[in-house]
Parts: C-alpha cells; structure tokens; sequence
C-alpha cells in the first residue's frame, strides 16, 4: 500500500528548512540568528516556564506546539492534521487563546528584547542564556564531510528541524505516541553540547562523552524549579526504551540524514574531494564506498537504514528522502 504520509512529511520538512536560514534578527556583536532558532529558544524558554509555573491554568505544552506551528503558516497545506494547525496558527494570529497570545508573547519578546537574554537575571532567562551557545556549535556531520555555504546549520537549528518532523509525523501517522513528550525531549536533547560540542563525538569513547554531557545538563536543570522532572525526561530520550523516547531518537537520527540531502541537492559537497578524516575513512564507511554508494546522502542512507526498522514510518522516510 502507498504511503501517502512519508511524502507529506517530506514535503513540509523542505518547505520549513528554510527558516534555518531566514535572518530575523542581528545582535550588536555581529551574530545573525534565524527563524528557527528563534522558534526553538522560545520552546527552550517555555520549558523552564512550565516548570516555574505551577499554578496558572496556561497549557504549556501546548504553548510550545503552537510557537512551533506559527513558523510553519502556510506550510501545513496538505497534511490530515491541516485544520486543527489552522486553527492554532490562526489563534496565534489574532490572540483568540491564552496558549496564541502566550506563544507570541514570547516569541516578539525573544526578538525584541534578546538583550535581556544576554544579561539574564531569571532562571529562565538563565537557562536560554546558556543555551545560546548551541548558536555557535555546528552540526559535526557536515563539517566532517566538507559542507559548503555562507551558513552551516547549528544546533539550534538541527532542533527546530526534529521538532518539526515531530509535527508531521504527528499529523501523519496514527500511533498513539504523546507528542508534547516527545517536543519537550526534543527541545532539551542537545543541552549538553553547550559544554562539549558536536564536534568532539569521535574524539571521546561514547560512554564519557555521554556521561559528561549529562553533567553538563544535571547542573544546568538543577537551578530550574522541579528540574529533577526534565532531567528525568533525558534520561528517558537516552536510553530510548520507550515508544516516545524511541521516536524522539529516531527524529533526531533521520533529521541530520534528511539535511545531509538537503544540502546534497543544494551542491554543498563536493564528492571528488571528501575531506580526510577519522569519520570519511573510518572501517565502516570505506566499506559502503567500496560497495559502490557514491554520494555524501548514499553514505549515510547505507550508514543509517538499519536504525528504523522498528518503526516502519521512518523506514519510508528515509526512501522518500531517499529518491527525493
């Protein structure tokens, strides 16, 4: 049977790949942050917000879902979720909810007011003050395999493209997975990199990159109110043993393979001369070149494809992509 769904996913994870690179503000150091990092900051400031916030009625979760969803207007044409994201767009528009006005609320006040952000007094500002630095980590993978271009994709970036994938599949396919769960580890999955980039994930065994990258993040959630709580929630992405962890460790898999063929068809690599390094010439990869992958996305289709068996959506992503 066709898989209609794998297609519409697609379809709107290229549509909003662009607000990775609209520029919607400069700040007085000469730092350009994009749509998508705006988005996600907000999410991040949200999440803190949540915790904080323990006796107003506001639902959060759904706060973050509609930050999310006011990037994508005009994208969401043609997924069986399209009038209920309409409708939240539409509330964000024009104030007709708490979670619309509490979603654009902090949104212009993250563009309007970042310098408060800068010279962070609260925990949460605080807390998105740290996280700015994932501003400034680069996503490793295309680094290691010589992407071209004015701009690379950062780690705010790669997160605003996980949690929009995360609103397609939702729209897209009928597992009974919680979805706000699976935002809110998405969101917060790359806090440790603001201590120890991306960069350094072949340089360390993975076991101490992740138990440093875990402290980083304890010591980061701890100063939040009921921060056990999302400590908690990572744990739970890291050991992906549930449906909702599991899901959200797929998306942040398949994200990085489907930018790898964005910037692919996007001519940002140059396959005559890969760069040398411990990942281009490591065992396995010389292997699936040897067996005739001739492209930076075949790499890592080959690379990659055995992850997503366990849930076929993936799987038919990956092909979408794929033949894209």
């Amino acid at each position: 049977m066709e898989d209609k769904g794998s297609a519409k996913v697609l379809d709107l994870y290229i549509k909003a790949n662009k607000n990775k690179s609209d520029i919607v503000l400069k700040t007085d150091d000469g730092k350009e942050y994009s749509k998508a990092e705006m988005v996600v900051l907000s999410c991040l400031a949200m999440v803190v917000r949540s915790q904080e916030d323990k006796e107003s009625d506001i639902n959060y979760d759904k706060v973050i879902k509609t930050i999310i969803l006011s990037s994508l207007d005009g994208m969401t044409d043609g997924l069986k979720k399209k009038d209920e994201y309409n409708k939240i767009i539409k509330a964000y528009k024009e104030l007709e909810t708490e979670e619309g006005f509490g979603a654009k609320t902090v949104y212009e006040r993250m563009i309007d007011g970042f310098n408060m952000y800068l010279d962070p007094t609260y925990t949460e500002e605080k807390f998105v003050n740290r996280n700015l630095k994932l501003h400034d980590r680069k996503r490793a993978g295309h680094i290691y395999w010589g992407a071209e271009g004015e701009r690379i994709e950062n780690i705010l970036e790669h997160i605003y493209g996980c949690l929009v994938l995360a609103i397609g599949l939702e729209s897209e396919y009928s597992y009974k997975v919680n979805y706000d769960k699976v935002r809110k580890m998405l969101t917060l999955h790359e806090t440790g990199e603001i201590i120890i980039g991306d960069l350094t994930e072949w340089d360390l065994p993975k076991e101490e990159k992740e138990k440093i990258e875990r402290n980083a993040v304890v010591n980061l959630l701890k100063q939040i109110p009921d921060g056990n709580k999302l400590i908690a929630l990572l744990d739970e992405f890291n050991l992906h043993q549930t449906l909702e962890s599991e899901y959200a460790y797929l998306i942040d898999k398949i994200e990085y393979d489907m930018q790898v063929k964005m910037y692919e068809k996007e001519g940002r690599y140059d396959t005559r001369h890969i760069p040398v390094n411990v990942v281009t010439t490591s065992p396995s990869v010389r292997k699936i070149i040897e067996n005739g992958a001739q492209t930076v996305f075949d790499v890592h289709y080959e690379y990659d494809k055995d992850k997503y068996y366990r849930i076929p959506c993936f799987r038919r992503i990956l092909e979408e992509t794929k033949n894209y």
